[in-house]
């Protein structure tokens, strides 16, 4: 779990780090900042964020869940998920559309 949980608490840095970089978001005039200097503020508050999604996860059907690590953690792809969960390629597709729909739903609540 806690690979699990070093894994999420990077990607939301890379998403946020990549969605601040986006060319039409640039402020050329401004004095730039060191992607590395982030406030600790901004590090507790990602760490939350990685506790809520986990706590999701958590909540998710146990299949649910399964495809969720497969994926992320794991990095398997939708073939190599389906012959673990012996199911086609589309229905793992579909498990993990639906979870994602689901953390989505209890992140925005």
């Amino acid at each position: 779990m806690t690979i699990f949980r070093n894994h999420l608490t990077d990607g939301l840095r890379r998403y946020r780090y990549s969605a601040k970089r986006a060319p039409d978001r640039e402020d050329h005039d401004a004095p730039t900042v060191a992607a590395d200097d982030e406030s600790p503020s901004a590090y507790a508050m990602a760490e939350e964020e990685v506790d809520r999604l986990l706590t999701g996860i958590q909540q998710l059907p146990s299949r649910s869940q399964k495809v969720v690590r497969l994926r992320y953690l794991e990095d398997r792809t939708y073939a190599e998920i389906a012959q673990e969960l012996q199911c086609s390629t589309d229905m793992a597709r579909r498990i993990w559309l639906k979870a994602i729909d689901q953390l989505s739903q209890e992140l925005e609540s």
